[in-house]
């Protein structure tokens, strides 16, 4: 019972309460928050919470980190957070990681705009269906998206197509595992400064189309399993690079379009391949693909080929230049590849 408690003065509560693995309900209508700095592990591992009561004198104006603040908290069902004032809140990473329980979030009133890490922030929230004010989010002092989104395969919609990532180095996995999701709109993203997109839309299975004309890759170095699905269970049907996509530092493609068995095509002429060391599985399973110009291929440092074109039922020609291309037919016909 903490209805009494006096918190006016405290500057932090973090880890206050975590692992209270037995607790379901805390009421804390009494607590202000005037002084509050940190708030981070508040709740971290309290798997039996389901209840959590804050008053309107929460406000949380202070605060600069609500790191893993509801981490694996994973018997909440709601969560109002209406009063919670963000606007000096510099890491949410982990804020809400693994809420298997949550099916919506009101995030309307956060104001995120010195906001640097967002990673992690809704991974494995699995029973989530809305984030509202997502869509308002200021994105634009964020660094790492990484797994943002990463295991919420019940969100049908998701609005990220204001989010400012021009600081945002880090993409990997941020999509992965968002099967419900049937359309993502990235036209706005910018993503100059990333270094890794790995597994960015891994099992992403239900979206049709994605428009990345936006992406650019000056500084990409990872990209393998970027588009990963099991086998036959992919709708991708059309990924859309743009000509700033030219893959110039990325080393590893292991398993880039690996289980796209819905693609038709892919236009890959902008992508300069002559840093890259891995492309085993980098087409298996496409076996919707009739056609591939890798022209633009410089394959010289490539070591690692294993079942590149494994699976590809319906692959009638390559093409490549035949100065660049040194990997012989990869386990195709040679009939299948026209050298130019």
């Amino acid at each position: 019972d903490l209805t009494n408690f006096n918190t006016s003065q405290v500057t932090t509560m973090e880890r206050m309460f975590q692992g209270c693995n037995n607790i379901i309900e805390l009421d804390l209508s009494s607590f202000s928050s005037e002084n509050l700095i940190s708030m981070s592990h508040m709740f971290f591992t309290s798997s039996m919470l389901r209840k959590i009561i804050f008053s309107e004198n929460f406000n949380t104006h202070k605060v600069t980190s609500m790191y893993s603040l509801f981490d694996e908290c994973n018997s909440l069902e709601s969560l109002d957070l209406i009063m919670f004032d963000t606007s000096q809140v510099e890491d949410m990473y982990c804020m809400f990681s693994n809420c298997k329980s949550l099916t919506k979030l009101d995030l309307s009133s956060f104001n995120t705009s010195h906001v640097k890490r967002m990673n992690t922030m809704f991974n494995g929230c699995s029973s989530l269906k809305e984030i509202k004010g997502i869509e308002k989010f200021d994105t634009s002092q964020v660094t790492t998206m990484a797994s943002m989104f990463s295991g919420c395969n019940n969100l049908m919609k998701l609005d990220v197509s204001n989010f400012n990532t021009s600081q945002v180095t880090s993409m990997g996995s941020m999509f992965a595992g968002c099967t419900n999701l049937t359309e993502l709109d990235l036209t706005n993203f910018n993503t100059s400064q990333v270094t890794t997109m790995e597994r960015m839309f891994q099992g992403c299975n239900n979206i049709i189309e994605l428009d990345l004309s936006s992406f650019s890759s000056e500084n990409l170095n990872l990209m393998h399993y970027m588009f990963y699905t099991v086998e036959k269970s992919s709708k991708l049907r059309s990924i859309k690079f743009g000509e700033n996509f030219n893959t110039h530092k990325v080393t590893n493609m292991h398993s880039l379009f690996d289980g796209c068995n819905s693609l038709e095509s892919l236009d890959l002429s902008h992508f300069d391949t002559s840093q890259v060391e891995d492309m085993a599985y980098m087409f298996v399973n496409c076996s919707n693909l009739t056609e591939l110009d890798l022209t633009s291929f410089d394959t010289n440092n490539v070591t690692r080929t294993g079942s590149m074109f494994g699976n590809c039922k319906g692959l009638q020609k390559v093409k490549v230049t035949k100065e660049k291309w040194t990997l012989g037919n990869v386990g195709l016909k040679e009939e299948i590849f026209e050298y130019i």
